[in-house]
């Protein structure tokens, strides 16, 4: 029975949710006919049930005690923000009333199509609060059991080093010790600037093994307000730190970022040659001029503004010219697309495109180049 309370009390919190999907109409049963669990793999291939997922775990989801040979809905809810997104999959349990791992392993980073995350299509807009995984049995239209997992950092999985490092920073490594075949990664913001995306990023990073530094460049005490005349030798104090402990002190570095970021990470690798690898996500492959807190919120180009500073001298850089394009979206709102402002720019500065190009060729190890 409490069981049942603890679901229709999960139900009414979430009243806002259904509301926002029209689902209202469906019967909840007098009492959960489902059990669901959650699991995650360990390293040597068995799986631990848990009660929490982090982004980018890989887990296992069975449902027991349906009726055997029998066809189920299963709903899968996750928030992100103000918005809600939810995936469907229709099931067959077996002849022992379970249903397989479904669906047979996932990741919140997986690009299949059957997969419970990547299928997701964005539902509606719900009140902001903690994100998590609702897991939703149905069969036909009675909820039978309901489920949520909430996210969580695993910081209580990893460890923090004190550093004297000057640029605001976090760095973890896993609680027993990073795996010394792996390289030490240093992480950091897009066009956004701040720590929050170096800090997230490396406890995902060191909860996998890794040695892992998130950096701020800008925007964050201690450095620019502005990504304007960043020095970029910042980052290489922070590798020296690193070198400097015995146990990272012949580890490879290696650079990971995103938009700006990853246009910095593959600037960085060609100029510093203890970087041996570059993840960068979205990146350019040229250095585009410094920002202000103005710059996406104003059609008007502003005046130019190097980026970034090393040993002194300026980085050649491309000065935007065009403007964004609007386009209309399906809920009649505008979005301002940017693609016409970068072919502007580089129609109309072909030779400061020429030469702000990143020299990847110099970049001493491999690349992880990813585009969406």
């Amino acid at each position: 029975m409490n069981r049942f309370v603890s679901s229709i009390m999960f139900l009414a919190c979430l009243a806002a949710f259904s509301c926002a999907q029209g689902d209202l109409h469906r019967h909840v049963s007098s009492e959960p006919k489902a059990l669901i669990k959650l699991f995650e793999p360990r390293r040597d291939g068995s799986l631990q049930e848990t009660s929490t997922l982090a982004l980018g775990d890989d887990i296992y989801i069975k449902i027991s005690e349906l009726e055997p040979q029998k066809s189920y809905q299963l709903r899968f809810e996750s928030n992100i923000g103000k918005r809600l997104y939810r995936s469907e999959f229709h099931v067959i349990s077996s002849e022992t009333g379970n249903t397989q791992s479904f669906p047979g392993g996932t990741s919140v980073f997986s690009e299949s199509p059957d997969d419970l995350f990547w299928s997701m299509t964005d539902v509606g807009e719900v009140p902001e609060g903690p994100r998590s995984l609702k897991v939703t049995v149905m069969s036909r239209a009675d909820v039978i059991s309901i489920r949520s997992f909430p996210f969580i950092s695993r910081k209580e999985h990893v460890e923090e080093i004190i550093t004297t490092i000057k640029t605001p920073n976090k760095f973890f490594v896993p609680r027993n010790g990073p795996d010394p075949q792996k390289p030490v990664i240093i992480s950091f913001s897009g066009s956004e600037g701040g720590l929050k995306v170096g800090e997230e990023e490396s406890l995902f990073f060191a909860h996998r093994g890794f040695a892992a530094l998130g950096l701020a460049y800008f925007n964050a005490s201690g450095v620019n307000k502005d990504l304007v005349r960043v020095d970029l030798d910042l980052f290489r104090e922070a590798i020296a730190f690193v070198r400097s402990l015995p146990q990272f002190k012949n580890a490879p570095i290696v650079l990971n970022g995103v938009s700006r970021g990853g246009e910095l990470a593959l600037l960085l690798a060609s100029l510093l040659p203890e970087v041996k690898g570059v993840i960068a996500r979205v990146p350019s492959s040229v250095v585009w001029q410094g920002m202000t807190h103005k710059t996406f919120t104003s059609d008007e180009p502003e005046p130019e503004l190097p980026p970034f500073v090393f040993e002194g001298e300026e980085i050649p850089y491309v000065n935007w010219t065009g403007k964004y394009a609007d386009h209309k979206m399906a809920d009649g709102t505008l979005a301002k697309i940017r693609t016409p402002w970068f072919l502007d720019s580089r129609e109309k500065n072909a030779i400061a495109y020429q030469k702000a190009a990143i020299p990847v060729e110099r970049i001493r190890g491999p690349l992880l180049l990813l585009g969406g």
